[in-house]
């Protein structure tokens, strides 16, 4: 009978967060410090990383499509990506955000909570 190998111990993460690719990181960086208090942690003409000062302090970057460190085939924008933002008072963070901006789908309840 064949021995088993060990599994590895598991790797010890400094942090994990989705990179979107998007042509306006502008704008997206705009929106996320205006509308949700997200700091910058590092910004370039390419890539800008966010980071909420609140704990759990997520975290949260956009990429140009467009940058040579995008693997060939791969520098498309983020499309059919959905980004969920909790907050405390979802009536109030929704009036703010439909003054700001046009909001695709409306507040709503959902049968899952």
């Amino acid at each position: 009978r064949p021995r088993r190998r060990p599994a590895p111990p598991p790797m010890r993460l400094g942090s994990c967060y989705p990179v979107l690719m998007l042509d306006d990181i502008d704008a997206a960086r705009a929106f996320f410090v205006a509308r949700f208090g997200f700091a910058e942690t590092f910004a370039s003409e390419w890539y800008v990383s966010l980071r909420h000062p609140a704990p759990p302090h997520p975290e949260l970057a956009f990429l140009r499509p467009s940058h040579e460190t995008v693997p060939a085939g791969d520098g498309a924008p983020a499309r059919g990506v959905i980004v969920n933002v909790e907050v405390a008072d979802a009536t109030a963070a929704w009036a703010a955000l439909r003054e700001a901006a046009p909001v695709r789908v409306a507040l709503r309840d959902e049968p899952f909570g």
